[in-house]
């Protein structure tokens, strides 16, 4: 876990150093035009490339993504670097800006699908995208000032250099990470055309992620309206020089410092989605306002603002996404979001200069800002309900990690559990199985009491949070004992497959297993059979 928040810490200092360089070098060639142009042909291969690279992240281990992922990053840089220090002529410098957005573009998706699998609980989760976006945020403060500060000295030239020693650090501490996750179901042959409709099958198929995604595009269109808008405001609204672009994303950083600290309380909120809308809101009210000043201190406060919302979006968006998405396709989703939401991008750096041209760069930032905050407004019903449905995920996780042998398992089989888990009511009195037969389903009692018995002797009794039936499932033999019930009993049933291949396929769980086995072993059993 910590070699992968540093990663993306080192990566997105890169990312925001690379971005206040390139917004400053393209205006030295050709103005706010040429800003939009690059920031739009800079993204547009960049989201036509994602849904391919979104594959790797589903089929090749997520580590090995990212690593591949940022060390062609790291040279692609390094060509633009040497370019703007040695004054090549700008479209080879281009073309690697290109190069370098195409091998980022997979970063994190794969980085986000990596983390719960680093967690074991959906609390957990959360803290792990709060940290996360507590490190953007420091990347969003640390990235500009350090590209500001060469900017100020040396130029574009030296500002890129910073991004390509950020990436090489990101490289560096990507290579140690080992992960392992279990695979509840085989996954079929990999065919490419197949793949790619399952992620966008996945994700237009529940409206939950799709109305997630579609207010996340809003918002990261006008995020790349305001790439090009930070440089107009700085250089013809607020009258300062162009080291300030660095100083106005450097207060943005500072505010998605801040908003990320808060998020740390959002773990087992039940109202993430609607946390989610509140962010959109404080993404766009300042903009609007900002539209208002021709302060250079207040706009600085209300870029921070606007950073504490980001960090707020961030974090409730990506762990929604994360556990309402299947894991054996959640690379191909994230991608497939990515890829509209840097399209949006594309087309809000783009259409920048157009507002500017139709209604001024007060009146585009009203626009946008107005815009941008109504949108969760009219679609909060659909929020809430996004509420509703994690919740009862949440409980049925909660349910399944009562259970001893389950509590290892990480955050994406624990969640594919919970939603395969099937309700069985067992009367009082009534036998759950017997000590012989065959074993298929692995029990979890939510509620009442249980009495176990071997060769017709009791043995002891079995309550809430209780689990049983993994013997017969893990060593495989016939059942070893006799489970009727006291009282109506309210059971979870795990079929046998997938208890298998979560719990013998994660080291922590098997060994939590082995001990509850040794524990419960009947007198005189075999240790090896059960």
């Amino acid at each position: 876990m910590r070699r992968a928040q540093v990663a993306s810490l080192a990566a997105w200092t890169a990312e925001g150093a690379f971005l206040t360089a390139l917004a400053v070098y393209a205006y030295q060639q050709g103005g706010a035009a040429e800003v939009g142009l690059i920031g739009f042909l800079r993204l547009l291969p960049a989201g036509v490339a994602l849904p391919f690279g979104s594959l790797l992240v589903d089929r090749v281990p997520r580590q090995r993504v990212l690593v591949l992922s940022s060390a062609v990053r790291t040279i692609a840089l390094l060509g633009v670097t040497l370019g703007a220090l040695l004054g090549t002529p700008s479209p080879p410098v281009y073309v690697g800006v290109v190069l370098a957005t195409l091998a980022f573009v997979v970063f994190r998706p794969a980085h986000v699908a990596l983390l719960p699998s680093l967690c074991t609980t959906p609390a957990e989760l959360t803290g792990a995208n709060a940290t996360r976006s507590l490190l953007d945020g420091v990347a969003a403060l640390l990235g500009p000032v350090l590209a500001g500060a060469a900017l100020a000295a040396q130029g574009p030239g030296v500002g890129f250099a910073v991004a390509t020693a950020c990436t090489a650090v990101a490289t560096w501490q990507l290579v140690g990470i080992r992960v392992e996750v279990p695979e509840l179901e085989t996954p079929p042959p990999a065919r490419v055309t197949r793949d790619l409709v399952d992620g966008w099958r996945a994700l237009a198929g529940d409206g939950r992620i799709r109305l997630l995604v579609g207010i996340g595009a809003a918002q990261v269109a006008v995020r790349g309206a305001l790439n090009v808008l930070a440089v107009v405001v700085v250089i013809d609204l607020l009258a300062l020089d162009e080291g300030a672009v660095g100083l106005l994303w450097a207060a943005f950083g500072a505010g998605a410092l801040l908003g990320a600290s808060a998020t740390f309380r959002l773990a087992g909120s039940p109202r993430m989605a609607v946390f989610f809308g509140v962010g959109m809101a404080t993404w766009g009210l300042p903009l609007a306002v900002v539209a208002a000043t021709s302060s250079w201190l207040l706009t600085l406060a209300l870029l921070a603002v606007v950073g504490v919302g980001n960090a707020l979006v961030d974090v409730t968006a990506f762990t929604l996404i994360q556990r309402l998405t299947p894991d054996r396709v959640l690379g191909r989703v994230l991608g497939a979001a990515e890829m509209l939401w840097t399209l949006a991008m594309a087309l809000g750096s783009l259409g920048a200069p157009l507002l500017v041209d139709l209604f001024g760069v007060r009146g585009a930032l009203l626009a946008l800002g107005l815009a941008l905050a109504g949108l969760p407004l009219l679609l909060s019903p659909g929020l809430r309900g996004v509420d509703r449905d994690v919740q009862v995920r949440t409980h049925e996780v909660e349910l399944l990690q009562r259970v001893s042998i389950l509590r290892p398992l990480p955050v994406p089989v624990i969640e594919q559990l919970a939603t395969r888990a099937v309700p069985r009511l067992v009367p009082a009195g009534d036998r759950v199985f017997g000590q012989g037969e065959a074993g298929d389903d692995y029990y979890v009692i939510v509620d009442g009491r249980a009495r176990v018995s071997v060769d017709g002797e009791y043995r002891r009794d079995l309550g809430p949070g209780d689990g049983f039936g993994e013997i017969a499932l893990l060593r495989p033999v016939p059942r070893t004992a006799t489970v009727d019930a006291d009282t109506e009993l309210d059971l979870r049933a795990l079929s046998g497959a997938a208890f298998i291949r979560a719990v013998g396929g994660y080291r922590p769980s098997a060994e939590a297993a082995d001990e509850v086995i040794r524990r419960w072993q009947p007198p005189g059993a075999d240790p090896a059979g059960g």
